[in-house]
């Protein structure tokens, strides 16, 4: 398995001011520690980047979105993460996502 470097950006829903917030930036994330690390009872939404150099020198910086929303969550909270999935996906990808259903 390649191990790559991650920075993984985290964000929330918060329910009382009903805004879009950041928890937490990882730096040098290793993706097994971050599916550990993700709440089993509340939803996030997870921007992976990190670099890739090219055969040709150049340096490309993909984006992965991750929809972590567990089934143990609260409905309220679901609902909210759900609805704000689209302006989320919207501010940060500038480009069609691909969607994975896991």
């Amino acid at each position: 398995m390649h191990r790559i470097q991650l920075t993984s950006p985290a964000a929330r829903v918060n329910k009382k001011e009903l805004v879009i917030e950041e928890v937490e930036v990882v730096d040098k994330v290793d993706i097994d520690v971050l599916a550990e690390d993700l709440p089993e009872n509340s939803p996030r939404f997870v921007i992976l980047h990190y670099a890739v150099e090219h055969d040709d020198g150049r340096k490309s910086f993909p984006l992965v979105l991750i929809n972590w929303a567990p089934s143990g969550s609260e409905v309220g909270m679901m609902t909210l993460h759900a609805s704000a999935f689209i302006l989320f996906q919207e501010l940060v990808c500038d480009s069609t996502p691909i969607m994975i259903d896991l």
